[in-house]
């Protein structure tokens, strides 16, 4: 989705309001980093780093180290990691990392097995491997965008590397992710639309994306589904590395 950088802007600010359209998406995003942060311990490697989010969260013990690829970070992030590299094929010595943290990446590698039998071959043994990946979540980064799993497919996923799987949890649940699939809908089309419906377009999303928010927000609550595994908007799925 193409969006003019002045109004990009503005959403930026608000993205952690009820009036931005993925505030569920982010609201989700720091939950990963918090999860990720309380679990990640000594030599700590963040594969897809972006702008460092995760950096914050991390205690002062972690020794942070940071990857990505100019394919995608640095165009599309304008990343600035300690180091260039791709995920398949990491640059680094095995068993070099008490922690490896792949958040929102998996689903844009071509042979994402590849990647996280490569990043287990990192972790020193008794070390973890944190992994987050988007399931009910419209194609991003486009065209960098390959595979969504269900959680069975992140069990299997899981499987194939030979590491067990100490905690696999939903984030977002029925009314959280159809809210925000909405909110998305409606912004994709007010932006995409012919210049004579954009205004009257513009001004529906204004009024309803902000109730849509709070009213989901609030039914999620009230019944009792912030976390649904069937709906979930994304998975974050943390591996021990025993051997």
């Amino acid at each position: 989705m193409r969006v003019a950088p002045r109004f990009r802007a503005v959403l930026n600010l608000l993205r952690f309001t009820p009036l931005h359209p993925q505030w569920f998406a982010y609201r989700h995003e720091r939950r990963r980093y918090k999860i990720a942060g309380q679990l990640a311990k000594g030599r700590t490697l963040d594969i897809g780093c972006g702008r460092q989010n995760l950096l914050p969260f991390l205690s002062r013990e972690c020794h942070y180290i940071s990857l990505d690829t100019p394919a995608t970070g640095e165009k599309l992030y304008r990343a600035q990691p300690d180091v260039f590299g791709t995920a398949q094929n990491l640059p680094f010595r095995d068993r070099q990392f008490d922690t490896v943290i792949l958040l929102e990446v998996l689903e844009h590698l071509d042979q994402p097995e590849t990647a996280l039998q490569d990043a287990k071959r990192l972790v020193k043994a008794g070390g973890k491997l944190i992994v987050s990946t988007p399931f009910l979540y419209p194609i991003h980064d486009a065209p960098w965008d390959f595979q969504r799993w269900t959680l069975y497919g992140l069990q299997r996923l899981a499987k194939s590397t030979g590491t067990r799987i100490k905690d696999l949890k939903p984030l977002g649940g029925t009314v959280e992710s159809g809210c925000l699939i909405f909110n998305l809908a409606l912004s994709w089309h007010t932006l995409n639309a012919p210049t004579v419906a954009k205004p009257p377009l513009l001004l529906l999303s204004i009024l309803l994306i902000p109730l849509a928010n709070l009213f989901a927000a609030t039914l999620a609550l009230t019944i009792g589904d912030t976390d649904n595994s069937r709906f979930a908007t994304a998975y974050i799925m943390v591996l021990e590395v025993n051997d």
